[in-house]
């Protein structure tokens, strides 16, 4: 309809739609194209199904409404493949002579993969990584132009994002059961937070904050709570398949022994408080814990696998002093360091304590260990006891020192190393 103006037609160029012709009954009073206003459109658009830049809409009405002060369009019951939405989308007159583009607000189930191209390039970067197929969504915000160089602040651009699935998903290829979370940008800052992410059985959550306009630094905060160890393992490994990497730089050093491994089990509890770059984890600093237990740690290839290791030395002890059921690590991380003081593996017959410090980045460890017979005792008489017959009672440290994948072990004894 060329009478409309050259405005027209551009207007439709992302749409494809079907034989089912939408229907419009429109309002108009005043002088169309005429002094500001002095012209009110109201109307509604029913329509049935179309294609939006590759997004498929089975229906929806739309409500318009232009006046002087803005153009307002309303979607109710937009339905696509996986639910309903409802949205609303208003762009100010020219005459406000405002620094705002748009504002928009959303409401109901967003289809991921269909609606990736919708956004534009950058919001589709974001969701490549996202499998799945879609995502409960609550959204409002304001876009502001940054041309303008009289603004005082060119950071007012805003949203808050809630969002939540109850179906599982994966993201950069990490298995998550479940999600509720907050994704807002507020004066230039963007943050994340989900109080509720379901992660191998186990429950976490995750905060991310950047700390300026002026740098990628960000804060991180992850706490995870009885996370299934053999999920967690499998979901890690998948995910790092996928990026064609194995572990950090090789093998993961905590991949299990398949005969070891029959039964699975374990629980993982992890928790990271950190701050640095978001470009480079190598330079990030904080604190953290990692806790597992219930499960035979000995059977695992931690540091070349503890109970192969203590075992070599040939050590007249009881075969249960090498089971162990709990790690317990609370650690420093100093960029590409993970700094022990207080490491323990605890058992039911012993112990040991760790000092020492692991390089992620180069996977080198270089650990000091007290082994300690019985040292997981309660009861101090027995305990005593024990401890006068424990035939490591002169033994000084343990050394583990090497590749995290098979580092060497050697005993020193009365300040003599005694190697394998």
């Amino acid at each position: 309809n060329n009478w409309l103006g050259v405005w027209w037609s551009p207007i439709w160029k992302d749409f494809v739609f079907t034989d089912e012709v939408p229907i419009g009954n429109f309002s108009i009073s005043g002088i169309w194209g005429g002094t500001s206003g002095n012209s009110v459109t109201l109307g509604q658009v029913n329509s049935g199904s179309f294609t939006y830049k590759g997004l498929p809409v089975l229906s929806t009405e739309i409500n318009v409404a232009v006046d002087d002060l803005s153009t307002r369009l309303t979607g109710k019951n937009i339905k696509h493949a996986h639910g309903i939405s409802d949205g609303k989308l208003i762009f100010p007159r020219a005459i406000q002579e405002t620094n705002l583009l748009l504002e928009f607000y959303f409401d109901g189930s967003f289809p991921v993969k269909e609606s990736m191209g919708v956004l534009g390039d950058d919001f589709e970067q974001l969701l490549l990584d996202l499998n799945t197929t879609s995502l409960q969504c609550e959204a409002n915000g304001q876009i502001i132009s940054t041309e303008f160089p009289e603004s005082s602040d060119r950071n007012q651009t805003w949203f808050d994002l809630k969002v939540s699935s109850n179906q599982p998903f994966t993201y950069d290829g990490i298995k998550f059961d479940y999600a509720f979370g907050n994704i807002t940008q507020s004066r230039g800052i963007t943050e994340i937070k989900f109080d509720e992410l379901g992660i191998a059985d186990g429950k976490a959550k995750l905060a991310i904050k950047e700390l300026s306009t002026e740098s990628d630094e960000v804060s991180l905060l992850i706490d995870l709570k009885d996370g299934k160890r053999d999920k967690l393992i499998s979901s890690f490994t998948e995910a790092f398949a996928k990026g064609d990497q194995e572990g950090i730089n090789g093998l993961s050093p905590l991949e299990q022994n398949t005969d070891a491994d029959e039964n699975g089990g374990g629980i993982i509890d992890f928790s990271l408080q950190a701050e640095g770059p978001r470009s480079n984890l190598k330079y990030f600093q904080g604190t953290g814990n990692f806790i597992m237990q219930d499960f035979d740690i000995g059977s695992i290839h931690i540091l070349g696998g503890i109970r192969s290791k203590l075992g070599a030395f040939n050590l007249p002890l009881p075969s249960d002093a090498f089971n162990f059921n709990k790690l317990e690590i609370p650690f420093i991380l100093e960029q590409d360091r993970l700094l022990f003081n207080n490491a323990r593996l605890l058992g039911p017959l012993s112990r040991m304590d760790a000092t020492g410090e692991v390089n992620w980045v180069n996977e080198e460890v270089d650990l000091l260990a007290d082994f300690k017979l019985a040292g997981n005792l309660k009861i101090p008489l027995l305990k005593q006891i024990v401890n006068l017959a424990d035939p490591l009672s002169k033994l000084s440290k343990l050394k583990i020192q090497g590749n995290w994948k098979d580092p060497e072990w050697s005993v020193h004894l009365n300040a003599i190393p005694l190697k394998q």
